[in-house]
């Protein structure tokens, strides 16, 4: 059984989180030439990478700090439909396709996985930063009923808009659009069960077409068993090339 997480399918910070059926309200529709926004390519981004403090989601110092890189691979692609895309790869991680719409909105590429018995095709999720209206959704909510057994799955996600502010980087500050994402996913099989809850924090800078800032708690519970949690956050510090 795999677990779906965070949004960019790493270890730590954000992983790919899978969304099938988006509904109407999150949907995409193309327009082409929406906006050049991105770091140039060859570009690197470099992240301190940490654990959280799980009483107020700061840092926790006892724990080890790691240097990440993110590595713009190219900028103003054409994929999935859409134009002016960004490609990025991050260290331990996979490629990265994000695009940016002129009302502000981020898109993320979402690529093809499979979740137990399920398959999520590939498909680009919208971000809000733009539209800044809360938004709750279903995002798939299936089940399949092989040799007796009955196999579910069911994702919800919750977008609220917190407001702009600043992160600083090198000293200066950089505004950014903050963003709280909460996800919840359920999948079961027979009498097995996980319960995956993600709550996440998203700052991204409109200026650099990019998420400068992250902040995610992770609890899983499976089965009965006591509910266990994860934080991890990653915070711009420098940018090269």
């Amino acid at each position: 059984m795999r677990m779906i997480t965070t949004f960019w399918n790493m270890a730590a910070g954000l992983a790919i989180l899978t969304l099938a059926g988006f509904l109407a309200s999150c949907s995409v529709t193309t327009s082409p030439d929406d906006s050049t926004l991105a770091p140039k390519a060859g570009t690197n981004l470099i992240f301190e990478e940490y654990t959280l403090d799980l009483k107020d989601r700061s840092r926790d110092t006892t724990k080890r700090v790691f240097e990440r890189m993110d590595t713009i691979l190219a900028a103003g692609l054409t994929f999935a439909g859409e134009t002016n895309v960004l490609m990025a790869f991050r260290q331990n991680a996979d490629t990265l396709r994000l695009k940016h719409k002129t009302n502000g909105d981020l898109l993320v590429y979402q690529p093809e996985v499979s979740v137990g018995r399920f398959d999520v095709p590939g498909r680009w999720v919208r971000l809000a930063y733009g539209l800044k209206i809360p938004d709750t959704v279903t995002v798939i909510d299936v089940a399949h009923v092989v040799g007796g057994a009955n196999d579910s799955l069911r994702i919800t996600i919750a977008q609220t808009f917190e407001g702009p502010t600043t992160v600083l980087v090198e000293g200066k500050p950089i505004n950014v659009m903050q963003l709280r994402v909460i996800r919840q996913q359920h999948i079961a099989s027979g009498t097995s069960s996980v319960r995956n809850v993600e709550d996440a924090i998203y700052w991204y800078a409109p200026s650099l077409g990019y998420i400068i800032q992250e902040n995610i708690v992770f609890t899983q519970q499976i089965g009965t068993n006591t509910p266990s949690s994860t934080g991890t956050g990653r915070t711009l510090i420098r940018i090269e090339g």
